[in-house]
């Protein structure tokens, strides 16, 4: 007699900065949502490690336990408040020693890190072959601390990543075929406590950087300026963006020039994971929130710096699109002063779009059919870790 295989996959956990995500899929072809559940973090506890240790440790079992999921295996992605992303470029024949020489390279840090190495290939540099590598390190005790943390609950951790390249992996169905390895792409995490930044060529990740700007600091702005607590400038700046939302879809908006990249060019049109091309913003346009585009405008220098970098190494292709994700991708502001800034078509991701949530499933009262780019990260961590990818201890 032959058991059937279980096909329900582990449970992902996403530790945002703003919220705790947690997703299943199974059914056929993994493509059916058999539990979800989110929470907000409380606002105390985003910059400090032991707090949020201590709130995990209440808020993890609750989640669990109020939604059905099914087993106990999990695969996680890291908080990227306390990841640190680098460049860093060595000889071809020193690549085995990368992970130690990454790590001396990184800027000095409180705690011993836990590396992740990602060669992205072989360049030309000042007449010399360099080897091409991201560096991204987090706390070696805040993995231990996570680890055992899920060990008392008794749940069984299949993999560990980063929240970058999770945010890659969402969209691997998008760059099957050879030809879309062409396709480069900038994936914009507009998160809670920063942004994440990385550009791709097809599936495989060539560039990555971290900006320490996220929708908090807009909300310490407003709240600033409106001499309210933060809890009530979040709720006066996502009216604001819903208002811009409503009125951008009362009036309909050319899409911007190379948008006819954006579609899927194996049926001539575009993938559910992806939103219509965003216009950019139209020049003389108001800021995007009181007090907020100095903080706005950093994030789009980091951007450009991004982008130059990613000319020097690929200096015969550009950019095709901007994948917008993470809370802030709400904010069609945001995105189209983004899109204006860096003269790129935009696009809004929705990486759920591709799975059926049945009648009944439990799921957050949020989606409503809405489009949910702050579920990138969740949704990666189904894809496959990328062959370029090495964890060292």
């Amino acid at each position: 007699m032959f058991l059937r295989r279980n096909r329900t996959r582990p449970i992902a956990v996403d530790i945002g900065s703003g919220s705790l995500k947690l997703v299943q899929v199974g059914g056929t072809n993994d493509r059916q949502i058999i539990a979800a559940t989110e929470r907000a973090v409380p606002a105390e506890v985003t910059d400090d490690w032991n707090s949020m240790v201590q709130w995990l440790s209440t808020a993890l079992p609750e989640c669990l336990d109020e939604v059905d999921f099914i087993g106990r295996r999990m695969v996680i992605a890291l908080p990227s408040n306390w990841t640190t992303v680098q460049h860093i470029q060595v000889d071809p024949e020193d690549l085995p020693l990368a992970d130690q020489i990454a790590a001396a390279s990184l800027p000095e840090l409180e705690e011993e890190p836990m590396t992740r190495i990602i060669h992205v290939g072989d360049f030309l540099r000042k007449e010399r072959m360099r080897s091409e590598i991201i560096c991204m390190a987090f706390p070696r005790p805040f993995i231990f601390n996570l680890v055992e943390l899920l060990h008392r609950r008794g749940m069984e951790i299949m993999d560990l990543r980063t929240q970058v390249c999770a945010m890659v992996g969402a969209f691997d169905h998008l760059h099957r075929r050879t030809e879309d390895a062409a396709v480069a792409t900038m994936y914009v995490d507009l998160g809670t406590g920063g942004t994440n930044c990385a550009i791709t060529n097809g599936a495989d990740l060539v560039s990555a950087r971290r900006i320490n700007i996220g929708g908090r600091h807009f909300d310490q702005a407003v709240a600033r300026h409106l001499g309210c607590d933060l809890e009530a400038a979040r709720a006066y700046r996502i009216a604001h963006d819903l208002s811009e939302q409503h009125e951008a879809a009362t009036h309909s908006e050319p899409p911007l020039a190379g948008g006819e990249h954006l579609a899927d060019r194996r049926r001539n049109m575009r993938p559910s994971s992806l939103g219509s091309p965003m216009a950019p913003l139209g020049l003389g346009s108001g800021g995007v929130v009181p007090d907020c585009p100095d903080l706005l405008e950093t994030i789009v220098d980091e951007l450009r710096m991004a982008i130059r970098y990613d000319a020097g190494l690929f200096p015969d292709r550009s950019l095709e699109r901007i994948v917008f994700l993470g809370s802030g991708a709400q904010s069609d502001r945001t995105c189209r002063h983004i899109v204006q800034a860096l003269q790129v078509p935009g696009q809004r991701g929705d990486p759920l779009a591709r799975y059926d949530c049945p009648p009944g499933t439990r799921c957050p009262s949020n989606w409503n059919g809405n489009p949910r780019p702050s579920w990138a990260v969740s949704v990666g961590l189904f894809s496959k870790s990328r062959r370029k990818e090495h964890l060292h201890a």
